[in-house]
């Protein structure tokens, strides 16, 4: 039966033969439908664009501060004469060559102290490290995200058929199919997203170009010295802030020991601590090459002796060199400025932390130094209060010398008083004696014809 012949039996008025055709009908329908919803969060959106306004401020207004670089050297390679220099050199003698007659002095060696600005620093470090994840994070949401939020929906129908009419056999198969699909991008606060993005973009661009000004710590941690002078900076940051600038009495920098060697830092601590040396060391070389992801076991283990040897030596070049039997404190500091190096070494590498112990040099960090420091602070303000104590109770005593001594001269100088008024009032009753005498005698009468008696 070919199609025409199938319209013309629907549309024919004979029933019967219809009825026939619809009851030996066996079909089967089957309705598919699938939905598919993806919709994105572009909350992080407004929290971008709400923190871009204040990191474009921070990046126009960058923190600074003087880097000061100290480095004692032949005294014909000195760039500049201060008075650190002339300081230092009076408080080093040993560095004076010669002393003319006229008093004219020739030192060897003097303190060369090179100032600068410089934007290194850990705020704006941070902040630099702050904007490469945030660029990070902001590429890898725009990728994934570029195709917007939408939904789809997809109904199919399969109508299949099989039935007779006469002798003739009959198959009959339908199949529909609908596709709808809705773009999601405006809900849920999404906006116009490209706009959005598009405006981050430029703002990140423009934040990026004003960044180029501070030196990265990426750029920093490369070089070797600029470690150095990183970690010695924290380390005069934080004694400063415990002890005051310029505290020579408790600390001082860069300080030269009678072997030579120049500490970083040294402290004046008390009895039985002495004075004990602070150098800093950043191995941040093998630490980076640990850390890094994917390693197998095998490399990872080889990577962590050749990180462990790197401390080791570190621990036994500060043993050699700052501490002195006689001089210095039988132990000595070594100062991480990386917390997470210190972490590791405390969490990973115990074997470390009992090797610098027998070779009494004590690692901290940030943290745990400025702990340390406040502790020997702490004792340096006790001691001067017992050294007060001391005195003023020296001067009681010598008070109550002297009070002894001013009680016994005013207990003679009573009895004194006593003796006079005793002479006083024995004086007093003579006199009362001798008027009531001439009393008496002021008050006798003589009568007329006493006196003419005697008269005859």
């Amino acid at each position: 039966m070919n199609k025409e012949d199938l319209l013309n039996l629907i549309s024919d008025t004979d029933e019967k033969a219809f009825e026939q055709f619809i009851g030996a009908n066996d079909s089967k329908m089957v309705i598919d439908s699938s939905f598919k919803s993806v919709e994105y969060d572009y909350s992080w959106i407004s929290k971008i664009e709400d923190t871009l306004v204040y990191l474009d401020n921070i990046i126009r207004n960058p923190k600074r501060f003087i880097m000061q670089e100290e480095e004692v050297v032949p005294v014909e390679k000195a760039k500049k004469i201060s008075q650190e220099t002339i300081k230092h050199l009076a408080q080093h003698t040993d560095l004076i060559q010669d002393v003319d007659e006229d008093g004219t002095i020739t030192p060897s060696k003097v303190l060369n102290v090179n100032k600068e600005e410089s934007f290194d620093m850990y705020e704006n470090r941070f902040i630099i490290s702050l904007l490469n994840n945030l660029n990070y994070f902001f590429q890898l949401r725009k990728e994934v995200t570029k195709s917007g939020s939408f939904s789809t929906k997809k109904q199919v129908m399969n109508y299949t058929g099989k039935t007779r009419l006469d002798k003739e056999e009959i198959n009959v198969t339908i199949n529909l199919e609908s596709n709808s699909s809705e773009d999601l991008s405006g809900v849920s606060g999404g906006g116009n997203i490209e706009e959005r993005l598009a405006k981050i973009d430029e703002a990140q661009k423009k934040i990026d170009g004003l960044s180029t000004e501070i030196v990265s710590l990426e750029s920093i941690l490369t070089d070797k010295k600029s470690r150095g002078i990183f970690g010695e900076v924290n380390l005069y940051h934080i004694l400063s802030s415990i002890f005051g600038e310029k505290n020579d009495k408790i600390y001082r920098t860069q300080y030269t020991l009678p072997n030579s060697y120049i500490a970083d830092a040294i402290v004046f601590g008390p009895e039985p601590l002495g004075t004990i040396c602070i150098d800093s060391k950043f191995p941040l070389e093998n630490y980076r090459r640990l850390v890094e992801k994917g390693l197998s076991d095998r490399e990872k283990e080889l990577r962590s002796k050749l990180f462990e040897a790197d401390v080791k030596k570190h621990i036994d070049a500060i043993a050699t060199k700052y501490i002195i039997p006689g001089v210095t404190s039988d132990q000595a500091i070594m100062f991480l400025p990386a917390e997470a190096i210190f972490a590791e070494i405390n969490a990973y590498h115990t074997s470390l932390v009992k090797y610098a112990a027998s070779k009494k040099v004590w690692i901290t960090s940030p943290t745990t130094i400025m702990g340390l420091l406040t502790i020997i602070q702490s004792v340096l303000m006790g001691l001067e209060r017992d050294k007060y104590t001391s005195v003023i109770h020296e001067e009681l005593n010598k008070l109550g010398v002297e009070f002894g001594r001013y009680r016994e001269r005013w207990d003679k100088l009573s009895r004194t008083i006593q003796t006079v008024n005793n002479d006083v009032e024995n004086i007093h009753k003579t006199t009362e004696k001798i008027t009531k005498r001439f009393d008496s005698i002021n008050n006798v009468k003589i009568e007329n014809n006493d006196i003419n008696s005697i008269e005859q």
